[in-house]
């Protein structure tokens, strides 16, 4: 009971977040939207893929791309400073 209830505080949370931001800035809808379904999409092909990849294979893959990650954010702090 508490993923849903933390995933619903989360959801409630960003919905206020954006409605406030509305009146003070504009949006660029076209990229909202196109995230918004690639997001969409993103999350059907994930699940689709969970039937095939166990946990013990899912970690290293994820340890894996969060290390990826990190060092992407390295190089780009350290080589490209703005």
């Amino acid at each position: 009971m508490a993923i849903p209830t933390s995933l619903a505080i989360i959801a409630a949370q960003s919905l206020l977040g954006f409605a406030g931001t509305l009146s003070h800035s504009t949006t660029d809808w076209i990229f909202a939207f196109s995230l918004t379904g690639l997001s969409v999409v993103g999350t059907l092909f994930g699940s689709s893929l969970k039937e095939r990849i166990t946990p013990e294979k899912l970690k290293p893959i994820f340890g894996g791309f969060v290390i990826a990650v990190a060092l992407f954010m390295i190089s780009k702090e350290f080589l490209f400073p703005r």
